[in-house]
């Protein structure tokens, strides 16, 4: 049976759908507000694919940390369907994700397993969030994440012998001599969502949709005071 993806982390959200025939993705630009496509999206894909919403298998979403308002329409709407549909729901890291794609992509270049990337974001208020591992690591999950100021980075980055620096932040950071710095392309984040989840039904994660909730970096005052007088509804309410 089918399984569906989404990740609503970024200003560019990404969706990918499994089916017998293979993956199906598309990416959306999510400035004018995740609440405004996301639905309209998955509908498209999945006609697209010739899949009815009812023949979903489970479905993936990727849990941030990112763009505050994005993830939360992003995560309810998955915790919304998988209750109503009472399939599996699996949510994955974002930063996970997107560090495990660009890995994925370096290594089908023929690059070094063991050469160390790393992959950043904009945290905002000066400073930076990512992960850095071997290029192996990535595929595996392992790293140390940080958030922190580019001067920090940059000590890690030397102390780390830096190969490659990707991301959606890598701007704000200088990277060591030597290194290469690969612009993130963007997109097909949710087709990493899909491998992963897998993996973690395939040793036994049931995906309660339960235990699915956001994790976020900074938002602004006024959307943390919100979050704290409204927290992520359940979809029994």
């Amino acid at each position: 049976m089918p399984r569906l993806a989404w990740d609503t982390s970024s200003l560019q959200a990404s969706l990918a759908l499994e089916t017998q025939e293979g993956i199906l993705e598309t990416s959306i630009d999510a400035r004018a507000g995740a609440s405004e496509f996301l639905l309209h999206a998955i509908d498209a894909l999945l006609k697209r694919g010739g899949i009815h919403l009812k023949e979903v298998e489970a479905f993936a979403v990727g849990i941030g940390p990112g763009s505050f308002t994005g993830l939360r329409i992003g995560i309810a709407t998955a915790r919304s369907l998988a209750f109503v549909l009472k399939r599996p729901l699996y949510g994955i890291p974002s930063l996970e994700a997107n560090c495990r794609l660009e890995a994925a992509r370096l290594l089908q270049e023929g690059i070094d397993p063991s050469s160390r990337m790393a992959w950043v974001r904009n945290a905002f208020g000066g400073e930076v969030y990512g992960r850095i591992a071997s290029l192996q690591g990535h595929l595996e999950g392992k790293g140390e994440e940080r958030c922190a100021p580019p001067e920090e980075w940059a000590n890690a980055f030397e102390k780390e012998s830096l190969h490659h620096l990707t991301g959606e932040g890598t701007e704000l950071l200088s990277a060591p001599e030597g290194a290469r710095i690969y612009p993130s392309q963007g997109g097909g984040i949710a087709r990493a969502l899909l491998e992963i989840a897998g993996n973690r039904r395939k040793y036994g994660d049931p995906g309660d949709w339960k235990l699915v909730m956001p994790r976020y970096l900074k938002g602004s005052s006024a959307e943390e005071k919100r979050a704290r007088e409204k927290p992520l509804p359940s979809p029994r309410d």
